[in-house]
């Protein structure tokens, strides 16, 4: 049986890492991601893409990863991007043309 879209925006599968969770999405401003030395900023950097935590707000965070799963879902699609600046996404669209 097929969920209602409300039910699929409220109760979504994607889960964000162990210790970044938060009954409502959390907001996770991109400038505030704190890590305990640079060496572990470093290994998550290399980790880039895996989403089992976060380096620094341009790469993701917890609320744009739960924003990509949720817009995916309202476009019933399977995977979703979003660009980590105005620049970016601009630049994509154009390259995609």
């Amino acid at each position: 049986m097929s969920k209602d879209i409300s039910t699929k925006l409220i109760h979504h599968d994607f889960q964000v890492p162990s210790g970044y969770e938060a009954v409502p999405p959390g907001v996770s401003k991109g400038s505030t991601v704190l890590s305990p030395s640079v060496a572990d900023v470093r290994q998550r950097l290399r980790a880039f893409g895996h989403r089992d935590g976060y380096s620094y707000g341009l790469y993701g965070t917890p609320t744009t990863d739960t924003l990509e799963q949720r817009l995916c879902t309202l476009e019933g699609g399977r995977h979703c991007l979003r660009g980590p600046s105005g620049q970016a996404a601009i630049t994509v669209v154009n390259l995609g043309f």
